[in-house]
Parts: structure tokens; sequence; C-alpha cells
């Protein structure tokens, strides 16, 4: 396929009806989505961890990716305390100025935006959306 920064590339995004910068981040976030999930599934030597996974079970989680990094499991304790400080501490990633910014981000999808995105994740990406949040199933 095109690649998505030539004109060619772009040509061919137009015609899925990708016309316009929102549409386009939509399209390429759903494109990389479809790739992990992809490798995720194909690859043997690949193992994949989710944030929610590390928040639902931070001790399993961490002991399981020590294992896999070849550090050990007894190591987890220690790997855990790190959880308890902000690496970003004194700059604008910091949790305490994210935070305040996520209570003021409130994301809308006009009704044509989210009737796009649900139509080409299933048709081109055979990615299934659900719900008023346009959660994967």
């Amino acid at each position: 396929s095109a690649g998505f920064t030539t004109i060619e590339g772009f040509a061919a995004l137009e015609r899925e009806g990708v016309d316009s910068v929102d549409k386009y981040m939509l399209y390429n976030y759903l494109h990389d989505t479809r790739v992990y999930l992809d490798e995720a599934v194909t690859r043997s030597d690949l193992v994949a961890y989710s944030y929610e996974s590390l928040i639902a079970n931070p001790g399993n989680f961490v002991a399981h990716f020590l294992d896999q990094i070849g550090v050990g499991s007894e190591m987890t304790d220690l790997a855990l305390t790190a959880m308890n400080e902000d690496s970003q501490r004194n700059s604008w990633l910091s949790k305490k100025d994210v935070n305040e910014r996520a209570k003021k981000v409130e994301v809308i999808l006009e009704k044509e935006a989210e009737e796009f995105v649900k139509r080409l994740a299933g048709e081109k990406f055979g990615i299934e959306l659900e719900g008023d949040k346009l959660e994967m199933r």
C-alpha cells in the first residue's frame, strides 16, 4: 500500500474518506492498533503488556515482567517502589500537571467522525468498536 506521507498515499487515504487532520489521526491510530494486534498474535517472541493489567495487579505484572527480561522476580518489591515516584516531576508531564489538564479535557467526536471511525475500524482494520466511548471488543 502507498505510504501515508506520499502524494499517492494521501490520495489513497482521501478515497477512504480521510479528508481532515482529525480523520487522518484516527486512521493512523487504527492502522497502528491493527499492526500491534497482528504482531501480538503472530509473534511468539513478543510479550504484550497493558497499562490496565499493571494497575489491576502491580505485583504480578512486575514479577512477570522481571522474569521476562531475566532480572528475576525477587526484585519485585524494589521495582514496585518506583511506582511511588513521579519520573516526570518538575516537567510539564508530571503526574500533578497531567492530572490537572485531564480534568479540563473532554473529547467530543462529531457524529460524522464517529461513524467514520466505526466504519473504518471494521471494514479496513477488522476492529469492532462499541458503545459511546468506542471501546474495542
